[in-house]
């Protein structure tokens, strides 16, 4: 079927760095906002996807960003989606998008075990600190 085609043409990769950014609140109270980029990678390109628009609600489908292309891969049980903190993205979006747009959950893995046992010293386990302590190079999010 359609979905089978789908993940075909998925399957040329097996792992995706998966990340989401989210617009911070100031204030309490009110729903959080819901995240406004996706960022996937391969092992050499970056794919971002903007989710939110200024004023646009998430759930009406006039500001629906998920796309059924993207909610297909986010789905995709062949692809592992890789990241820190990972879990709490999902919850997100789903939050945002639905029970369905990504899946059960289970081809997404969090690596925030691994670094605190490898490096129980890194404290905080974004990206610029794990790419300064494991490959010893300095990321510039400018890039």
């Amino acid at each position: 079927g359609k979905n089978n085609s789908q993940q075909q043409r998925n399957s040329s990769f097996r792992y995706l760095g998966f990340d989401t950014e989210t617009r911070p609140k100031f204030h309490q109270g009110g729903d959080p906002h819901p995240p406004a980029l996706i960022q996937l990678a391969t092992q050499t390109t970056a794919y971002l996807f903007r989710m939110t628009f200024q004023g646009a609600n998430p759930k009406a489908s006039e500001g629906m960003t998920m796309t059924k292309s993207l909610q297909s891969l986010l789905c995709d049980p062949n692809i592992i989606k890789v990241g820190i903190g990972i879990h709490k993205d999902v919850e997100d979006l789903k939050q945002a998008y639905g029970v369905d747009c990504c899946g059960d959950g289970t081809s997404y893995l969090d690596l925030t075990p691994v670094v605190n046992l490898r490096w129980p010293k890194i404290k905080r386990a974004g990206l610029r600190n794990l790419t300064a302590t494991v490959l010893r190079r300095k990321l510039s999010k400018a890039q």
